[in-house]
């Protein structure tokens, strides 16, 4: 959040490419349960449509069912392990290690497996859909942008779910190490603490319920609410040079579902691919994703209008977000995140209005246009 008295260091405002107090202002529209599936989040895709309507940018509706497939596996994989740890620690003297490691591999495969459209199994009764607008400009370069209008309800917040993930992974390679070295009692000791903690974070993940009561406003009603507004500003003013479309993806908290459709049906290679997700607050801009010239001009451009910013991997328990079946597809494509400490309040109750800061989307519109003037350049 903003510190009251602070000025901003940005320091040429003609740059900005969207309202920030319009995208503030549709933000707050959004703060209301949207589980994929939900009537919540066919109310925002409609809401998503009413207001590209008013600016008379036309739209397509791609409806798909939702495969419960990314949760059961992972579930699935979580379950085994603790079944094998449970066996680790009643029968002490066999030796586990070629399954533990076989678990741990299977683990980690069913988190970088999200993002795959092969996910179609296990269909249920469930709509969701991606919303795409029309190409909004008639330039050269082609820019896609991606926002996720579902949200997400879970009982740990997002912080300690990292850590739990985290732990887990730390105490299965434990578990492997101490079985293939010396049984000497340090290392039969830490083998039986690490199980029991291996044991303990894996039923812990697996039993987690899922609901609908997160209002959803950061994650991720601050992009959609972003995408809205430079699409208003787009339809009246285009950027020359430039070409947008817009993607609401549907049900990316659930497997990156619809971004994994849309890329499975786009015949159009865009070059530049971005998406916006949790901006609404934050004085840190985190770049990640598969791009490496790309995340050098979006440092770049933070470079230009003072904005920090920091470029890692999306670690281990937030899974993945919508770039990753465009890069499973050999596509650069980003995200941009807007980072503070309310981050520990996704995907909970307290995820609402009163978390939304202006100054970050002052930041973002100015950042955002910045960076889409030097993409025509190059």
């Amino acid at each position: 959040m903003q510190t009251p008295g602070a000025k901003s260091r940005i320091s040429n405002p003609a740059k900005a490419v969207f309202d920030p107090d319009r995208a503030l202002t549709l933000a707050k529209l959004f703060a209301f349960p949207r589980r994929s599936g939900s009537q919540g989040n066919e109310r925002a895709a409609q809401q998503i449509q009413d207001i590209l309507g008013v600016s008379q940018i036309e739209d397509t509706v791609e409806p798909f069912r939702i495969s419960r497939f990314p949760k059961l596996a992972l579930q699935t994989v979580l379950l085994v392990e603790a079944l094998l740890l449970l066996l680790r620690l009643n029968v002490p003297e066999q030796s586990w290690p070629l399954l533990l490691l076989l678990v741990y591999s299977t683990f980690l495969l069913t988190l970088s497996g999200l993002g795959h459209s092969g996910a179609d199994w296990f269909l249920s009764s469930d709509l969701d859909r991606n919303v795409i607008t029309e190409p909004i400009g008639d330039g050269g370069t082609r820019i896609l942008l991606i926002a996720h209008p579902d949200s997400k309800s879970q009982p740990l917040p997002i912080v300690a779910r990292m850590a739990a993930f985290f732990g887990l992974a730390l105490a299965l390679l434990i578990c492997i190490f101490t079985l293939v070295t010396s049984q000497s009692n340090p290392v039969e000791s830490a083998s039986i603490s690490a199980t029991v903690a291996g044991l303990t974070l894996s039923l812990g993940l697996v039993l987690q319920t899922y609901g609908n009561r997160s209002p959803g406003v950061l994650d991720n009603g601050s992009g959609v609410a972003v995408l809205l507004a430079l699409a208003e500003r787009l339809k009246h003013l285009p950027l020359p040079g430039c070409t947008f479309k817009l993607l609401f993806s549907g049900a990316e908290e659930i497997g990156l579902q619809g971004a994994s459709r849309f890329v499975d049906n786009d015949r159009v290679r865009t070059e530049t691919i971005i998406n916006i997700d949790m901006v609404g607050a934050g004085t840190r801009l985190w770049v990640y994703g598969a791009g490496r010239w790309q995340k050098a001009q979006v440092r770049g451009a933070a470079q230009r209008i003072g904005q920090p910013v920091v470029s890692t991997w999306m670690p281990l328990g937030m899974l993945a977000a919508d770039p990753v079946p465009f890069f499973r597809a050999g596509r650069d494509a980003l995200s941009l995140t807007m980072l503070s400490g309310v981050i520990r309040y996704l995907h909970t109750t307290h995820d609402g209005v009163e978390l939304l800061d202006i100054e970050a989307f002052r930041k973002l519109s100015r950042l955002l246009g910045v960076f889409f003037e030097e993409v025509v350049e190059q």
